[in-house]
């Protein structure tokens, strides 16, 4: 194609997957992707949600299960930007350890309510372990991506100005759930609620078949019908950007048996499984008022991506 190039803006984390994107050896004679410069990224998901103000945008799949109930204009492309297993990111202070089974009637930290990787822990806690997500008290220190969402009564603020890390290690909390355990500036060393999870999540792969999913992509939803060809286009994009990863020994799980192919799925019948069980999660941990159908989370043109 000759001519200027479509300007396309995206809001889209940089990882192993999609840094063929970010350094421009992925491109396209069509587009042009300009990225937001955003770090976090989901400290964008809020404006995307209520304004639409990207043209492709990574999205935390609660978070896009939540603005769809909500009704929000977003349509999902069918392709994963981060899955990975859960189990290790929920920990106890070392000097104060506890077993899954212990945590009914707890005190359990985590970001937000919302945030995905506390939706997968709570529906694995409770499915593996016996211990219902109603009967923890979750205390939070975010508020929602999406307005007008009103929390369980079991969810608590933490107080103005506390940390989790913090909260743990004065012995606030029974255990909390951290993106990333034992990183530099954390208060106290951690351990594993739930004992060797790298083997946890071989065997809930084995029994589930999919990785839990993250983050996806989604677009405001009438793009894909506006224009078929430049969604198509992004899509191809990523898709190729992702293929260029999968080689790299980094990108592959711990779990054993577990490819990154596996845990990166593209299509909609790869992804549906795993969305399947997050839309569920959701629906029995009162984020979504009733189940969102997998094939009304796409549309005709994005069903067919991948």
């Amino acid at each position: 194609m000759t001519g200027a190039r479509t300007r396309v803006e995206a809001l889209i984390g940089k990882y192993p997957n999609t840094a063929a994107l970010h350094d421009g050896s992925v491109r396209s004679d069509a587009l042009e992707l300009r990225f937001a410069d955003v770090f976090p990224v989901h400290d964008a998901f809020g404006a995307m949600i209520r304004e639409q103000c990207f043209d492709v945008s990574e999205m935390a799949i609660v978070t896009y299960l939540q603005a769809k109930a909500a009704g929000a204009p977003l349509t999902l492309l069918p392709i994963v930007l981060v899955g990975r297993f859960q189990h290790r990111y929920l920990v106890a202070d070392a000097r104060r350890p506890v077993t899954p089974e212990q945590l009914k009637g707890a005190r359990i930290g985590v970001r937000a309510y919302t945030v995905t990787t506390g939706v997968w822990l709570r529906g694995l806690l409770e499915a593996d372990y016996g211990v219902p997500g109603d009967s923890v008290t979750w205390v939070t220190f975010e508020e929602p991506h999406v307005d007008g969402f009103t929390e369980p009564s079991n969810v608590v603020r933490a107080p103005a100005g506390a940390s989790i890390e913090q909260l743990l290690a004065d012995g606030e909390l029974d255990a909390a759930v951290l993106g990333s355990p034992g990183a530099p500036g954390t208060q106290a060393p951690t351990v594993p609620v739930i004992a060797d999870p790298v083997a946890a999540g071989g065997e809930w792969f084995r029994e589930y078949g999919v990785v839990p999913i993250n983050h996806v992509l989604v677009v405001p939803a009438p793009l894909p019908e506006k224009s078929p060809e430049l969604v198509t286009e992004v899509f191809g994009m990523v898709a190729e950007s992702r293929t260029r990863a999968l080689a790299e020994p980094r990108l592959a799980p711990e779990e054993p048996g577990v490819t990154a192919a596996d845990a990166l799925p593209v299509g909609l019948d790869a992804l549906r499984p795993g969305l399947e069980i997050i839309a569920e999660y959701a629906v029995r941990q009162h984020l979504i008022p009733s189940p969102i159908a997998v094939d009304d989370m796409v549309d005709d043109v994005t069903r067919r991506l991948g």
